[in-house]
């Protein structure tokens, strides 16, 4: 999201990593595979999150049930400088949608 704007979206049907703004596939155009690149990259983490989810499920004892995992990814900058270092903050948040309950709720920053 750029400005409230999606600009890039990974398609799990597809397997396709597609740009969602006529300005963002201008700005890949000198880079002729970004977007395969990015598809690669995309079903390589779709893997590993079910592997994760499946992890997650089990240590939670919860093997059966429509599951929402949320992830925010937030960064502000601190000055106008934005030269600087920037805080990339990060909210995990696993939710059973069955009993109603949040199973796991992290929040991590990096500096």
């Amino acid at each position: 999201m750029v400005d409230d704007f999606q600009v890039e979206y990974y398609d799990s049907n597809t397997k396709r990593f597609v740009p969602k703004q006529d300005w963002m596939k201008k700005a890949t155009e000198d880079d002729a595979d970004y977007w395969e690149k990015e598809t690669e990259l995309s079903k390589v983490k779709q893997q590993t999150f079910k592997v994760n989810l499946d992890i997650a499920k089990r240590r939670f004892n919860q093997t059966g049930g429509l599951f929402i995992i949320q992830f925010i990814l937030k960064k502000d900058y601190f000055d106008l400088d934005l030269l600087r270092l920037s805080l990339l903050s990060f909210k995990l948040v696993l939710y059973s949608a069955d009993k109603n309950e949040i199973l796991l709720h992290l929040r991590c920053s990096a500096g």
